[in-house]
């Protein structure tokens, strides 16, 4: 009896210890639009759960989850966003506790995530809800605190010292008397 109650039991709470991003749907998120101040929003999508809530949560893991080992391409206005993690899914996994629970509901990563609304309107599949999801993300705030707990470097770490070539215009040289014409 009592080896029957705990397979039930574990069969009961199977699905509220999953990840989002492992799921058989297969989210994934994707450069949507550039946000305000160091933000962007991503269409993650496809999301599924029982109410709208759970399903806002498990879209904020996945584009999280998405932003450490895939980063995004760009798309119109968006430059694209190389993943945080330089080695991706082998770098998650050297530390998969911290990231998993950085990117599970109620995570610090869920600190950075300022919206999320669904793109449209969800249909009802079974007894749950299904769509995609936006999520509004503020990257450079994300970034500086995984910089700063030591998960991720910066790019000072990596000895890029960006410089700056400023070539003034041809016009501005001529008026300027810098340029002159030679036959």
């Amino acid at each position: 009896f009592t080896m029957i109650s705990m397979l039930g039991f574990a069969q009961k709470n199977k699905g509220a210890a999953e990840k989002p991003w492992e799921e058989a749907s297969s989210p994934k998120a994707t450069a949507y639009e550039q946000g305000k101040s160091g933000t962007v929003i991503l269409k993650v999508g496809p999301i599924d759960g029982k109410d709208a809530n759970i399903m806002k949560k498990k879209a904020g893991a996945v584009a999280l989850h998405e932003l450490m080992v895939r980063g995004y391409s760009a798309k119109g206005n968006i430059p694209p966003q190389p993943k945080f993690l330089p080695g991706g899914a082998s770098d998650w996994d050297k530390d998969v506790e911290f990231f998993t629970k950085y990117c599970m509901p109620g995570g610090n990563g869920h600190n950075y995530i300022n919206e999320t609304k669904p793109l449209g309107e969800l249909s009802k599949m079974k007894k749950l809800l299904t769509g995609d999801m936006l999520v509004e993300i503020n990257i450079m705030e994300l970034r500086k605190d995984l910089e700063a707990s030591g998960k991720i470097k910066g790019m000072a770490d990596f000895l890029f010292k960006p410089s700056v070539l400023v070539v003034p215009s041809k016009q501005w040289m001529k008026d300027n008397g810098f340029h002159q014409m030679v036959n």
